[in-house]
């Protein structure tokens, strides 16, 4: 790590290492937030833009009836985000089947192995980001224990599932960047103490609730607690963070799509902070992020709604199955003839007879290589996983 870049307004101490090469080199220690964080006062305009965003967005709960139809494809969206930030890739198709599925059996070549992987690194987000929130719903703090239980929970099954689940790391980490490290976290005998220190700052902090999220957010990349996933726990905890600090309904809003978009500048930023002390320019970035994507998940959620009104106007009215068939996709997103006859009562033969109705008249489109038949509803699928902003 270059230490010529850290200047007297870095965030932390510099401790001196000794690599596996036996050369010396220098990890990064940060103090604890409350002795670091300033910005600018000419961020408040923005502040307020950002936060009266967010309260938009929590009226969003009353477009339907049943707010999870929402929350549901948000969360299936975020998990998709976060892991191409990781570079972890998959089809919208096969997260719905992998979803329905619960984590279950797939095919056993290295490729289909691969692809495996790939779902259910994202499935597991998803998985995290609820079990995440109904710990939030119940009253727990975002604390060590839910931290350890989310790395557990995303670890699971996946690509550094052998680098202890649910357990800090033992060893020095390096961030590697373009095959140098660019920044090397703490050595493991601090991250008791600085993890403790940032519980102890969300706990406590009075700072304003959309700044304490980012800074927390920093915090904890800057700790790098996990040998690895510390990138997806980091994600999950910014979005119940800002759901626990402005008292949202649900955890609605999710910034992976922006980090994303813009990676070099949140990773910049976050290194800018560490070696200069530069919060204001990266939580300027997040802020503007709010905003974005406050503004994107808002026009989302009213594509969905327009899709479910269309489809009830055109095909709800040939009776309460019908309805309830509809319903149904955007609970999973993705159905079979077995579910539908297993929800509503009927013989098999019945609900795909349903089912057929609907793929004629273009609503659904059968799942390639899915056996039994799993059928889908691209207009959905598009409105969730779609790059076009609507």
């Amino acid at each position: 790590m270059d230490v010529t870049c850290f200047t007297e307004h870095k965030t932390g101490l510099l401790r001196e290492i000794s690599t596996p090469g036996r050369t010396i080199n220098w990890a990064f220690i940060p103090r604890p937030l409350n002795e670091t964080l300033r910005f600018d006062p000419k961020l408040w305009p923005l502040i307020t833009e950002a936060t009266a965003a967010v309260a938009r967005l929590e009226q969003i709960k009353g477009i339907l009836a049943n707010p999870a139809f929402l929350l549901r494809p948000l969360q299936q969206r975020e998990a998709h985000r976060s892991s191409r930030l990781e570079g972890t890739h998959a089809t919208p198709e096969e997260l719905v089947l992998f979803d329905l599925s619960k984590g279950g059996r797939e095919g056993a070549s290295e490729s289909d192995a691969q692809r495996a992987s790939d779902r259910r690194e994202v499935w597991n987000h998803y998985e995290a980001l609820r079990q995440g929130h109904n710990r939030i719903v119940d009253g727990k703090p975002i604390d060590k224990s839910m931290i350890l239980n989310l790395h557990k929970v995303l670890m699971t099954g996946v690509r550094g599932k052998d680098k202890c689940p649910g357990e800090f790391r033992t060893k020095q980490a390096y961030v590697i960047s373009q095959s140098t490290s660019r920044y090397i976290p703490p050595p493991p005998e601090y991250i008791e103490e600085t993890i403790s220190n940032l519980v102890k700052f969300i706990a406590t902090s009075e700072v304003v609730p959309l700044v304490a999220s980012f800074a927390a957010h920093y915090q904890f990349e800057a700790i790098h607690p996990f040998e690895n996933g510390n990138g997806r726990v980091g994600r999950v905890l910014l979005s119940l963070g800002i759901s626990r600090e402005l008292r949202l309904h649900m955890p609605w809003l999710y910034l992976s799509e922006y980090f994303e978009k813009h990676r070099r500048e949140y990773n910049g930023g976050m290194f800018n902070i560490s070696a200069n002390g530069e919060w204001t320019e990266w939580l300027e970035f997040c802020l503007r992020g709010v905003v974005e994507q406050s503004e994107f998940t808002i026009l989302r959620c009213e594509r969905l709604r327009a899709i479910r009104e269309e489809l009830l106007q055109k095909h709800g009215d040939a009776g309460q199955r019908n309805r309830g068939i509809i319903d149904m996709l955007f609970e999973d997103f993705a159905i079979f003839s077995r579910t539908v006859a297993d929800r509503f009562g009927v013989k098999q033969e019945t609900a795909r007879t349903d089912l057929k109705k609907f793929e004629n008249a273009g609503v659904l489109f059968v799942i390639p290589k899915t056996r039994p038949k799993a059928y889908a509803c691209s207009a959905i699928l598009e409105a969730v996983f779609g790059d076009t902003q609507q």
